[in-house]
């Protein structure tokens, strides 16, 4: 009989896999780019990510040359909406449960991401 491995500890990646936050940050940008007749697409959003917060506005903004819209202004909007939202977003489906089968079973887990604390502590808090 052939033995599995025992896990010994899960680490989680909370944006995208614990909750949907990629929606959360098309529906902004939407949002902001709506009151100038324009919209994101998946090409321009497939080249944000991964990228750091101001590269990102960047590159969004160099795609909507024609708009007043400066960096700080996007930023500024982006976060307030951003702020009113992130306390709501629910897990992703099977998340609570399996969380709870692995505390169940005494497998340590943790959470990582590149989020800020501040936003961390928004996405969590609920």
């Amino acid at each position: 009989m052939v033995s599995r491995p025992q896990i010994e500890f899960v680490l989680f990646d909370m944006d995208g896999l614990m909750i949907d936050s990629e929606k959360v940050y098309t529906d902004v940008t939407n949002r902001i780019l709506g009151q100038y007749g324009k919209k994101m697409t998946w090409d321009i959003k497939a080249g944000l990510m991964g990228k750091p917060e101001i590269a990102a506005a960047e590159h969004l903004l160099s795609f909507f040359p024609d708009i007043p819209l400066t960096l700080d202004s996007y930023l500024s909007q982006r976060n307030t909406l951003q702020d009113d939202i992130w306390p709501t977003v629910p897990l992703l489906p099977g998340v609570r449960k399996l969380v709870l089968h692995l505390k169940a079973c005494n497998i340590p887990i943790a959470v990582a991401t590149g989020s800020k604390r501040r936003n961390f502590e928004l996405k969590t808090g609920h």
